[in-house]
């Protein structure tokens, strides 16, 4: 199971790596770790490296959805003393407008002719006519998506909307959906270990090599917190994904937008199990500025790990991938009704952040599997 699950990682990964070739500098050689001569250690950087990546891609994804950088500096204040948690919840309300009635007729004509002794005399043409009652309804939906120490304390609104359209039925009772629906769904997700790494210059993770329990750069007790994270975080990603999916379904004008697609694939994952070799000693470059929230900008690592401005450039494309995929959108959906263009780009950031998180887990077990295969190999 461990080598099908390193072939899928390869596979996906040898994908990349070409696209990450063109980021990175003429000289770097961004290869798969299997293919790099290299040291013990470099495994334990490499999956630091990874992990702080994975960090700052999942940051960016919550600014890309509203989070600012004074919020993010209130959080980290925040998880220095209580948990902080992130909230998903929504209202639904579902009210009766009015009763219409029309007349449909149908396109068939029925005609009978009278005839004596052969020869018509006569006929006449009759049609069906339909009277159909139909009854419609205001369906609205107001969330938002907030950030709270402890058990709500304190919130803080990174983003919220409230949308409406207008339902059509054939019959009064029962009604479409209920008339309030409240919460429509809650979902949290704790984030405190997230925060908790964030230095004051950026992600930063470390595996403690000394610490109890630290076996491999896979098994060790840090490694397990964040996988903890990043599992939950993915879930809870999931959950709001399969709601937006709910809303999708009951908007009419939905049907106008079936063809187009909410994957996230044209969206650069830069949580890569990569090392890169150079034939030149580069130093470190200094961060430029843009828009993007989170930076790697802590001292490099040593070994074949990607550095600071190479890891940097993954980022700044994942933004500009996201940007881009979001003027894509912008384009394809409406700007009114239940899902609009702010739904669909929520959307596919969330499917993008749940592959960062997923890629994440296959660069670690894609370590581990490489230390099994040496191993017996030895």
């Amino acid at each position: 199971a461990m080598d099908l699950q390193m072939q899928r990682v390869e596979s996906k990964v040898q994908k990349s790596l070409e696209r990450v070739r063109l980021l990175l500098k003429a000289e770097k050689n961004p290869q798969l770790p299997q293919d790099v001569h290299h040291q013990y250690d470099d495994k334990y950087f490499l999956v630091e490296r990874g992990t702080c990546i994975a960090m700052a891609s999942q940051l960016n994804c919550l600014a890309a959805l509203g989070l600012t950088v004074e919020q993010l500096r209130t959080l980290k204040s925040w998880a220095a003393q209580r948990s902080v948690s992130l909230r998903f919840k929504s209202k639904e309300t579902c009210a009766y407008l009015r009763e219409e009635t029309r007349q449909e007729e149908d396109p068939r004509k029925h005609v009978e002719e009278v005839s004596h002794r052969g020869v018509a005399v006569s006929s006449w043409t009759s049609k069906v006519v339909t009277t159909i009652t139909e009854y419609f309804w205001r369906f609205e939906v107001s969330y938002i998506l907030e950030a709270f120490q402890g058990v709500g304390e304190e919130t803080i609104s990174i983003m919220s909307f409230s949308h409406g359209t207008e339902l059509k039925t054939t019959c009064k009772a029962p009604a479409p959906h209920p008339e309030v629906r409240s919460p429509a769904i809650m979902k949290d997700v704790n984030v405190t270990w997230l925060l908790q790494m964030l230095a004051d210059d950026g992600p930063l993770f470390q595996v403690d090599r000394d610490a109890k329990g630290c076996s491999t750069p896979r098994r060790n007790p840090d490694v397990d917190k964040a996988f903890a994270h990043f599992t939950m975080f993915a879930g809870w990603a999931q959950s709001v994904c399969d709601y937006l999916s709910h809303l999708r379904q009951v908007d009419p004008r939905s049907k106008d937008q079936q063809a187009v697609p909410l994957s996230p694939e044209s969206v650069f994952v830069p949580t890569l199990p990569v090392m890169v070799s150079s034939e030149s000693d580069e130093l470190q470059e200094e961060v430029r500025q843009c828009n993007t929230l989170a930076l790697l900008r802590s001292s490099d690592v040593k070994g074949l790990a990607l550095n600071v401005s190479d890891g940097n450039r993954l980022l700044f494309e994942e933004q500009r991938s996201l940007q881009e995929r979001q003027a894509h959108l912008t384009e394809c959906f409406p700007g009114e009704g239940l899902y609009t263009r702010q739904e669909a780009f929520l959307h596919v950031t969330l499917l993008h952040s749940i592959q960062n998180s997923e890629s994440w887990s296959f660069l670690v077990d894609y370590v581990e599997g490489m230390l099994r295969k040496q191993l017996i190999a030895a």
